[in-house]
């Protein structure tokens, strides 16, 4: 019966460790969200490569190594956001997230059109843009983003060597600019 409350009092004591180190740990990597990560390679509404990383840093993004991906990084507070690629890839798909990393949007070039013209605004913003949509952006689909800080995945197929250069022009030619 001793060794049964030793083992349980020992048990008890290394898990309430675990939990008080886990708490100390939160912070540190709560600082290192997805968000933050992207602002170190580059600015608002600028793209950068989630796919490369510097000697001894994680890739921010390498879910599948057939898949190449880039970011960007937007604040909804003073415009709409429009994000653009030309045709020309495979497949590609693109995820809007909040701050906060919740995924608010998917779309894939099965379900639009081949080339990527995606506007992201604010529930306001874009029934402004519904009522008196500009003739540049009357082929873009509009999505209602809930925060107005987020950050935009743009991912494209590369499955072998010769996709490379069709790859590499998608992404070089992608823009994400405030409207």
């Amino acid at each position: 019966m001793g060794r049964f409350v030793v083992a349980l009092a020992s048990g008890l004591v290394g898990a309430a460790l675990i939990h008080i180190v886990v708490l100390f740990l939160v912070p540190h990597y709560s600082e290192r969200d997805a968000w933050s990560r992207m602002a170190e390679r580059g600015g608002l509404f600028e793209i950068v490569d989630l796919s490369s990383a510097k000697p001894r840093e994680p890739a921010l993004w390498s879910a599948d190594p057939l898949l190449r991906a880039v970011g960007c990084r937007f604040d909804l507070s003073d415009g709409p956001v429009q994000l653009t690629a030309p045709a020309g890839v495979i497949f590609w798909s693109l995820s809007a997230f909040d701050r906060k990393g919740i995924n608010v949007f998917s779309i894939n070039d099965k379900t639009a059109d081949a080339s990527v013209d995606i506007v992201l605004a604010s529930p306001f913003q874009a029934i402004e843009l519904r009522k008196d949509r500009p003739q540049e952006l009357a082929d873009s689909i509009v999505v209602e983003v809930p925060s107005p800080e987020g950050l935009v995945v743009l991912r494209a197929f590369q499955p072998d060597w010769t996709h490379g250069a069709a790859v590499e022009t998608f992404f070089a030619e992608a823009d994400c600019q405030q409207i």
